[in-house]
């Protein structure tokens, strides 16, 4: 995989959507900790499971990470989104996209059949 993400001509991200989805912890911990070195730029939507057995660990193994929480609007998030500084927060009418480290690890939501 490295490999095929440094012939290109062009530098892109490595982008994968639930990237520690039914993998044992362990393993998890394990992928997470050699991502750093087989790309540059690593992208990857989570949700809140994979905090622990795997952002915590990719965090640990990389040099520099932004973690951004994006979520669709309710009312509770809304309202907790007030202890946020304005310049961390876009907000649309739908959806709300957070730059704070301390709001992606506090960030809980259970997904029912209404957000999806």
């Amino acid at each position: 995989m490295g490999l095929l993400l440094e012939r290109g001509s062009h530098s892109i991200p490595f982008f994968v959507d639930s990237p520690a989805n039914s993998i044992d912890p362990g393993v998890s911990r394990e992928i997470a900790t050699i991502i750093p070195e087989l790309c540059d730029q690593f992208i990857g939507l989570v949700i809140g499971t994979d905090r622990d057995d795997f952002v915590k660990p990719l965090c640990n193994a990389s040099p520099s990470y932004q973690l951004l929480t994006l979520f669709k609007n309710t009312q509770e998030d809304v309202q907790e989104l007030s202890s946020v500084p304005s310049d961390e927060v876009t907000t649309t009418k739908r959806f709300s996209l957070v730059k704070s480290e301390k709001f992606f690890w506090s960030f809980d939501r259970t997904i029912d059949d209404e957000d999806e």
